[in-house]
């Protein structure tokens, strides 16, 4: 058992009917093409929000989230003030493609 600041940290084996029902699953939504084009486009939204989350909680305003159809996204951000000036105004893009 390994501790992380005082904290024991144990993990369970995942049993092998288990293991083997999820990396079927996931075999068959990554090639299954039907299933792939929309699961595609539920990674691009967890990942854009996590984008959103992480800029929210360092300070960033989102400006936008922008989800394309082509399973494409981009998450724009607004800089923080810093002591009334400085990077107030500046926008920062980040543009994801997956």
């Amino acid at each position: 058992m390994r501790y992380i600041g005082g904290v024991g940290i144990t993990q369970t084996p995942l049993p092998g009917h288990d293991a083997a029902a999820i990396g079927i699953a996931a075999f068959v939504v990554v090639y299954a093409k039907s299933l792939w084009s929309i699961a595609k486009h539920f990674e691009v939204m967890a990942h854009e929000g996590m984008h959103a989350i992480t800029g929210s909680i360092l300070g960033f305003r989102v400006r936008s989230i922008e989800l394309k159809r082509t399973g494409d996204g981009k998450t724009t951000y607004r800089a923080p003030a810093v002591g009334g000036r400085g990077v107030n105004g500046l926008a920062l893009r980040h543009d994801v493609i997956v």
